[in-house]
């Protein structure tokens, strides 16, 4: 169960991490040709990047929420995968970190899928995103501890 849990978590932060990539590069920077000519437009400078086109529509408490929740998935990610043998106290930080990074993607997900639903695309997507970290969450509270291989001839 524990490398199930580790596998679906980290298949949702890959899938996370396209819809980020494409937001950033394929939808705002897609856009920023047409910012540069009409900044006034789109409420930039003159010469704007990627990151104040996505200031511009998001603002900043979202984007940079985006940065964090990235960059905290990515981290727990890894740690899952290569934390495994630790012991004492640093394994309470692993536990602690993994437990706010459960609780940051599951509010972060509920919230965008209630302020940003304009379709029901995207409502049901971002209902499918929060139960599949809920459901991972459950998986790992309990999924007990993984079994040590045993070599049998």
């Amino acid at each position: 169960m524990r490398n199930a849990w580790r596998l679906f978590w980290i298949f949702s932060f890959l899938a996370y991490a396209v819809h980020f990539a494409y937001a950033w590069f394929g939808v705002f920077g897609g856009q920023l040709e047409t910012a540069r000519l009409h900044h006034e437009l789109f409420k930039v400078p003159e010469d704007p990047t990627v990151l104040d086109l996505v200031i511009a529509h998001q603002g900043s408490f979202v984007a940079y929420s985006n940065f964090v929740i990235t960059g905290l998935w990515c981290l727990d990610v890894v740690l899952a995968w290569f934390a495994g043998g630790i012991r004492g106290r640093a394994h309470s930080v692993v536990v602690a970190l993994h437990i706010l990074t459960w609780l940051y993607v599951l509010v972060s997900f509920v919230i965008a899928s209630i302020i940003f639903s304009k379709n029901n695309t995207i409502l049901v997507m971002g209902w499918v995103m929060v139960g599949v970290v809920a459901l991972s969450v459950l998986i790992r509270l309990f999924g007990g501890r993984p079994r040590a291989a045993t070599t049998e001839p």
